[in-house]
């Protein structure tokens, strides 16, 4: 429906949006604290636009960190904006 690769995909975020990662993927999402604020999980995802226009609502609260050639996409979409 979305068009794009399925992809694992490693997202850090802010505490304040664990439930949006349980209401995007699941109450089953497994989640990792990395530090007191922030936490981190390892989902599914389509590669897509929708994909990248949900990531963008959360500005400096979620990120990738893996896998790489999603962190270069991320880098690139967000220099992009920028301009």
């Amino acid at each position: 429906m979305y068009g794009g690769s399925t992809e694992d995909c490693v997202l850090q975020f802010d505490n304040s949006l664990i439930g949006v990662i349980y209401d995007k993927f699941g109450e089953n999402t497994k989640m990792k604290r990395l530090n007191n604020d922030v936490c981190a999980a390892t989902v599914k995802v389509q590669v897509s636009p929708t994909f990248w226009g949900w990531l963008f609502q959360f500005p400096e609260k979620m990120k990738i960190s893996s896998p790489e050639n999603l962190v270069e996409e991320y880098k690139i979409r967000c220099e992009k904006i920028c301009k």
